[in-house]
């Protein structure tokens, strides 16, 4: 019986940490479109005029989710609290 606790126990951790570190967040502030999938800290400004171009009000590289693989180009609405 306590072997079979200590893996339910295991199993509801390793979920609640899966839960955690997904993409999944609060609506607060999500209000913007990904427009490149892979933008660097020197590209800020061309993710900047790149969205301006494109009719958004104002854009920025965002690593929102603290992700491995790096930072996205993010376009904002004007309506946007950014």
């Amino acid at each position: 019986m306590e072997a079979w606790r200590k893996t339910t126990m295991c199993c509801l951790i390793l979920f609640c940490l899966m839960a955690a570190c997904s993409e999944v967040s609060s609506t607060e502030n999500m209000c913007y479109h990904n427009h490149w999938n892979k933008c660097h800290p020197d590209q800020n400004g061309m993710c900047r005029d790149s969205c301006v171009k494109d009719g958004w009000d104002d854009g920025q590289c965002r690593n929102r989710f603290k992700r491995l693989k790096g930072a996205k180009c993010e376009c904002y609405p004007k309506t946007c609290d950014h």
